[in-house]
């Protein structure tokens, strides 16, 4: 959805011809603003020669970004391919050595798609620029390139998130299993739940999570035979829970996460009637997995948001 077909492939045809010329030879800061000035000398599209000199930014912490749409596409790609490419031959950071600055090239995707209010599907564009890497020979496959890459965007994310005040256990909770793959997403559900986590449903919240999840957590199914439930408070519960279910990931789906959140935290009373009512670990084995697996079933509900272990009291 940003810029068009036609300026895209042409500022990315020029955008490395200037440093073929003397002037970048003697002088290598200019490469990209001489490039600027050559297109625009020779006639090129306004946004094309600007953005021949902004896929290079930012270049630097606090650096400005690219002001135009293909820039800002320009800006991205470069820097996904250079990582692919990397990645691909098995070369990445170690340690304190960085010497093709991969760590400065992931933290500027990070702030592009933060600071321009970007919804990109990471993994998608990473496999993409794989596939596009052709013949090249590489010591990683596809599958490993995305999740080594992924892993290594999303921990200049987390000091991104970090740094814009978001504490730490709600930072880990959000990148849970590093499954995410939209860093704008990410972002704006830890901002939710730290919010959330300020106001008065918050404990009742925790209750039902930690009443869930605690007894649930080394179970495996959801399945619930419902023909085995014995006390109202248990069938309650579970009604509340089918009800509750694809409201919490309609509002999920939309991103109203507050709201989701309030919504789980409305079953507060029906576990502790739950808790109060029955014992679930029975020795009646099939009693005993019809309650672990609602128990399950909820504690998932809960963590479609986030891994709310993580998350201090």
């Amino acid at each position: 959805g940003l810029s068009s077909r036609e300026k895209v492939e042409r500022a990315a045809y020029l955008c490395k011809a200037d440093l073929l010329s003397n002037m970048v030879y003697e002088f290598p800061e200019l490469q990209g603003i001489m490039g600027r000035y050559y297109a625009r000398a020779g006639g090129e599209d306004v946004e094309v020669a600007e953005a021949i000199m902004e896929h290079y930014l930012p270049r630097f912490a606090g650096d400005s970004l690219p002001a135009s749409e293909t820039g800002i596409v320009l800006s991205l790609a470069e820097k996904l391919c250079n990582l692919v490419a990397f990645y691909a031959i098995g070369i990445k950071p170690s340690g304190s050595q960085d010497p093709y600055a991969l760590r400065r090239q992931a933290l500027g995707i990070v702030n592009l798609i933060l600071d321009l209010g970007l919804n990109i599907d990471l993994r998608r564009i990473i496999g993409q620029a794989y596939m596009s890497l052709g013949e090249m020979r590489t010591d990683r496959t596809q599958a490993e390139t995305v999740a080594e890459l992924m892993d290594f965007i999303l921990q200049r994310m987390r000091g991104v998130m970090l740094d814009r005040g978001l504490s730490y256990d709600i930072v880990d909770a959000v990148l849970m299993d590093n499954s995410g793959s939209d860093l704008l997403e990410i972002l704006v559900r830890a901002e939710a739940i730290r919010e959330f986590k300020a106001g008065a449903a918050w404990d009742d919240f925790q209750v039902v999570f930690n009443r869930s999840n605690n007894l649930s957590r080394k179970w495996e199914s959801q399945q619930v035979r419902v023909e085995l439930l014995e006390n109202d408070s248990e069938k309650n519960l579970y009604q509340h829970y089918l009800q509750l279910k694809p409201e919490v990931e309609k509002m999920v789906q939309a991103k109203q996460y507050q709201r989701s959140l309030e919504m789980l935290a409305e079953m507060r009373m029906d576990i502790d009637s739950f808790f109060d009512a029955v014992m679930v670990m029975v020795d009646d084995e099939d009693l005993k997995a019809a309650r672990l697996g609602l128990l399950k079933g909820i504690a998932a509900l809960c963590g479609s948001l986030a891994d709310f272990s993580k998350v201090l009291p």
